[in-house]
């Protein structure tokens, strides 16, 4: 990969954990500290990501202006759902790609359990 890609990338993982970061901006400092926390573990899965899946900038930009404009909207609802489908997105692509023949059932579950629904990405998929 070229070194302006790699610049590229670095500056997109900013502008990333910078966006993340802001969301959990009023968050309680133990939640804060969690999230940071698992934002630095995952950094390498999404540079992995962002490296091998066509348009995954694209989608993840377009995915954070629809989260962005539920918080402004101060719909809550909508910006919980976004924001899990938005990160069960991101792990179930990286899955795929580092290992295919894992079973993701745990995060499957978990956006289940956020969105209240047996198939989650039949509201959202609509807005």
């Amino acid at each position: 990969m070229p070194v302006a890609s790699w610049r590229d990338t670095d500056a997109w993982e900013q502008g990333n954990r910078r966006f993340h970061a802001l969301l959990a901006a009023h968050a309680e400092e133990r939640i804060r500290q969690t999230i940071q926390r698992s934002i630095d573990a995952s950094e390498r899965y999404r540079r992995i990501k962002l490296q091998t899946v066509p348009h995954a900038r694209e989608v993840a930009e377009a995915e954070h202006a629809a989260i962005l404009a539920a918080c402004r909207e101060r719909d809550i609802d909508a910006a919980v759902e976004l924001l899990a489908r938005h990160l069960a997105r991101t792990a179930l692509t990286v899955i795929t790609q580092v290992a295919p023949e894992y079973e993701p059932t745990a995060v499957r579950t978990a956006l289940r359990l956020v969105t209240g629904k047996a198939n989650p990405a039949s509201s959202t998929e609509r807005r």
